[in-house]
C-alpha cells in the first residue's frame, strides 16, 4: 500500500503541475497542438477501458451473490456453457463497463483483455442474454430479487450504529417509454407515452433498489385529459397491526377533498386518501406527510436508472421478460451502492473517509463509472493471478485502492 500511495502522489503531483494556472508557458498558441499522430495495434500488450470491473468482480465474490444466484435460480437443465449467474452478472458488468444495451455486449465479449479481468474464456452474446431473460417466470424473478435483498443484509452489516437509526423506505412508479409495437403487456398512458409501468420500491437512505415489478398499465377508456384541483385535506392517525407483523405500527393518514373538471363542464367531486407507515411515534403527524412528500431523491433515483444505469428499459419481447432484465440492469446500481458501503469510516483520516463514502453512494451513475470503473488499465495473466496494471489516473483513485484493501479482509458476520 505504500507504494501504491506513492505512486498516487507522484501523479497528482505531475498533474498539479500540469494544471497550474500561474504557468504562462505556451499562452501564445492553442493548448491542444498534437499533429502528428500514429495508432498502432499491441501484439503482447491488452488493455481494458473498463479496468475496475474486476474490483467489482471482486466483491460479488466477496459477498458470494454468485454463488447464491445459482442456488436460487434453476433456469437451466445443462450448463453449455454458462451458468445462471454468468448471465445476471454479464447484464450488470455491462451497463457498469459502459453499455447502455443488450447489444454493446457484443462489444465486450469481443475484448479479450475485458474477458481476462473477469477469468472468463468467453461471455453470452445479445441473442443468448435475451434468450436467458425470456425462460424466467414471476416466481424466479421474486427469487432473485430476495437474493439480491439477502446478500444486501451482509453489506448492512459492515456498517456503524448510526446507519441503523431510521430506514426510509420509498415506491413510485414511472412510464419505461418504448417504440416497440407488439410487446406484450404493453398500453399506453394518460400523457399518451406507450410502454410499461415498473413500480420502484428503494431505501431512501442509500439509494439502493429493493425491489421493482413490472405493471401491466390498465387500459384507459376516456384519453381526455381532466383538472383535478385540491379543495380540502385532513390528517389523521391510527395504529395497525398486519396480520403477519409481530408488533403494531403508525399509520398516518391524509384524506383529500377534490373537485374534477373537464374543459368547461364540472364533474362529480371526488376523494382520495394515502397513507404513511411508519414506527415513529413521535414526529408529529404533519411533519411525517411533509417528509414522505419530499420526493426529490426518489425521482432523481428514478431519472438515474432511466439515463444513467439504463436499467428501466424494455429490449424484449414480453411483460416478464423485461422485468427479469430490469432486475438484472438493477444490480449494477446496487454494486455501486456496495462498493461505497463497504468502504471503512475508521482511522486517522475518519472524517474524510466518510465525506467520500457520502460522496460516492450520492454519485450519478455515469460519474461513478468514469471514477471507479472506466479505468484503462493493462491485464497480465501470469502464473495463478491476474494483474491489472492501471495505465493513467483520477482523483479517486485512492478510494479504488482503499476499495481493493477492504476487500482483502473478512466480512464483518
Amino acid at each position: 500500500m505504500r507504494k501504491i500511495r506513492d505512486q498516487i502522489k507522484r501523479r497528482k503531483r505531475r498533474i498539479a503541475r500540469r494544471l497550474d494556472k500561474f504557468d504562462g508557458r505556451g499562452l501564445e498558441r492553442p493548448m491542444m497542438t498534437a499533429s502528428n499522430i500514429h495508432y498502432e495495434i499491441a501484439d503482447r500488450t491488452q488493455a481494458t477501458a473498463a479496468g475496475g470491473i474486476a474490483a467489482f468482480h471482486l466483491l460479488v465474490q466477496k459477498l458470494g451473490l454468485d454463488q447464491a444466484v445459482d442456488r436460487r435460480l434453476v433456469l437451466f437443465k445443462m450448463h453449455l456453457p454458462y451458468h445462471e449467474s454468468d448471465h445476471v452478472l454479464n447484464i450488470a458488468y455491462n451497463l457498469l463497463a459502459g453499455g447502455t444495451c443488450l447489444e454493446h455486449l457484443e462489444y465486450l465479449r469481443s475484448d479479450e483483455a475485458y474477458l481476462n479481468a473477469l477469468g472468463a474464456r468467453r461471455i453470452p452474446d445479445p441473442a443468448t442474454a435475451g434468450d436467458f431473460c425470456r425462460r424466467f417466470d414471476m416466481c424466479d424473478i421474486i427469487g432473485l430479487m430476495e437474493v439480491f435483498n439477502a446478500t444486501r443484509l451482509k453489506v448492512w452489516r459492515q456498517q456503524p450504529k448510526a446507519f441503523f437509526r431510521q430506514a426510509i423506505i420509498e415506491a413510485d412508479g414511472t412510464i419505461v417509454e418504448t417504440t416497440g409495437e407488439c410487446k406484450q403487456g404493453m398500453d399506453s398512458s394518460y400523457q399518451g407515452q406507450w410502454g410499461y409501468h415498473p413500480l420502484v420500491l428503494s431505501l431512501a437512505n442509500t439509494g439502493a433498489v429493493l425491489y421493482v415489478v413490472n405493471v401491466k398499465e390498465r387500459i384507459v377508456e376516456e384519453r381526455e385529459f381532466k383538472n383535478i384541483r385540491l379543495v380540502q385535506e385532513y390528517v389523521a392517525e391510527f395504529t395497525y397491526q398486519p396480520a403477519k407483523c409481530r408488533k403494531a405500527y403508525r399509520v398516518v393518514v391524509v384524506w383529500k377533498d377534490l373537485q374534477v373538471s373537464q374543459g368547461q363542464k364540472q364533474l362529480c367531486d371526488d376523494t382520495c386518501c394515502f397513507f404513511y407507515i411508519t414506527n415513529d411515534w413521535a414526529t408529529p403527524c404533519a411533519e411525517v406527510v411533509f417528509s414522505a412528500n419530499d420526493r426529490c431523491n426518489q425521482e432523481n433515483l428514478l431519472q438515474q436508472h432511466k439515463s444513467g444505469v439504463r436499467s428501466l428499459t424494455a429490449p424484449l419481447d414480453n411483460l416478464l421478460s423485461n422485468w427479469a432484465y430490469m432486475v438484472m440492469a438493477s444490480l449494477a446500481w446496487s454494486l455501486k451502492a456496495w462498493a461505497a458501503l463497504v468502504l471503512p469510516e475508521n482511522g486517522r483520516w475518519s472524517e474524510k473517509h466518510k465525506e467520500e463514502k457520502h460522496k460516492l453512494l450520492r454519485m450519478d451513475f455515469a460519474t461513478f463509472r468514469h471514477a471507479l470503473v472506466q479505468l484503462p488499465a493493462q491485464i497480465l495473466c501470469t502464473g495463478r493471478k491476474i494483474v491489472c496494471r492501471l495505465l493513467g489516473g483520477n482523483p479517486w483513485q485512492h478510494v479504488f485502492f482503499r476499495l481493493l484493501h477492504q476487500l482483502a479482509k473478512p466480512l464483518r458476520c
